[in-house]
């Protein structure tokens, strides 16, 4: 007898199912057990989560501390403007893309090139395509400063006295206003 049919009678005799050369099924793993209801407070945010998991969006950290000095969140509408919302040390921004009336363009310009600066979070592009949207952003340094390195003070606006205007400053005393 062979070697492999002694093993087959050996196991036989013990009781032990014999060797099947036909490829077994994985085993069944039992489903997940159903998720606990949620409250409409927490489903509305369980929603807003998912929803800004796959908008374009870059969070950008602290060059002094690691923390999160901003983040920059792109909401994309293909039939009207869209926005651009940056949240840092000056507070939240919303700012109005403008899409282009010449349907021609297949696609708002200035909301593909910010698509790619966010997918690469990409400080100093963002501040070279608008100051106001990295403000978060020290130009001359070219680093990223969160909310407790920047010193803010309110001043006269240079061109309308009577209207405050932020003056913010990064640790290395490099001054820009805000307006």
């Amino acid at each position: 007898m062979s070697d492999g049919r002694w093993r087959m009678w050996i196991q036989r005799m013990a009781g032990e199912p014999a060797p099947s050369s036909e490829p077994q099924a994985p085993p069944v793993e039992p489903a997940p057990a159903p998720a606990a209801p949620q409250s409409p407070d927490e489903a509305l945010q369980d929603l807003l989560d998912r929803v800004d998991s796959w908008r374009p969006q870059a969070r950008f950290v602290c060059a002094r501390h690691g923390t999160e000095a901003a983040t920059v969140k792109l909401i994309r509408r293909y039939t009207e403007d869209s926005e651009l919302v940056v949240e840092s040390a000056l507070g939240r921004g919303w700012f109005r893309l403008k899409t282009p009336a010449d349907e021609a363009t297949f696609g708002d310009p200035v909301a593909e090139e910010l698509q790619d600066v966010l997918a690469r979070a990409d400080a100093a592009w963002l501040h070279v395509m608008n100051p106001k949207w990295a403000p978060f952003f020290c130009a001359k340094c070219q680093r990223v400063y969160c909310d407790k390195c920047w010193t803010l003070e309110d001043v006269p606006h240079p061109d309308y006295p009577d209207s405050p205007a932020l003056r913010a400053t990064c640790p290395e005393g490099h001054a820009f206003l805000n307006s």
